[in-house]
């Protein structure tokens, strides 16, 4: 739950650590409004959360599991994840927004129809995901891998680069 806060964590208005939170009931106490602002969620586990249409604004989410995550509609808005997988979740339509991803692990994640922009991707791989649409723009990958995923009319602007970047068995 919220514990006493570090040095580190002070720019955050929330901060969660080594919770295993199940169902979006668990989380209600940090929401304000249908937005999580400033969370911070270190070594937590989110299981059959649904939070479509939600707002997640200047979040920091570090060694987290996320499985069966329903973020529908969501806006990730200047946020972090590290260390994160994120497993057989739906977030379609979401939209990312100068949102940082390191060392992280999307498995079964339906992300079509979704928009990111200006985010960075370090060491992110993306696995038997649904990419169909997906629009990306002024974004930086590097060192990723997309498998066994369909990346069918997957829209990328000329500002996007990608550095060491390997597809496999993509449809």
């Amino acid at each position: 739950m919220n514990e006493n806060k570090s040095d580190s964590d002070k720019e955050f208005r929330v901060v969660v650590r080594n919770q295993h939170l199940i169902t979006e009931e668990s989380l209600e106490q940090y929401r304000s409004h249908g937005v999580f602002p400033k969370l911070y969620a270190l070594n937590c586990n989110f299981e059959k959360m649904q939070l479509s249409a939600t707002v997640f604004g200047s979040c920091k989410f570090q060694n987290c599991t996320f499985n069966e995550f329903w973020t529908r509609k969501s806006i990730f808005s200047n946020c972090r994840f590290e260390d994160c997988k994120i497993n057989n979740s739906e977030m379609t339509r979401s939209e990312f927004q100068s949102t940082h991803f390191k060392n992280c692990e999307f498995l079964n994640v339906d992300l079509s129809v979704s928009d990111i922009d200006c985010c960075t991707f370090q060491n992110t791989n993306f696995s038997k995901s649904n990419l169909r649409f997906l629009g990306v723009g002024q974004c930086h990958f590097e060192n990723c891998t997309i498998t066994d995923s369909d990346i069918e009319r997957l829209q990328i602007d000329n500002e996007t680069s990608f550095k060491k970047v390997k597809f496999w068995s993509t449809i």
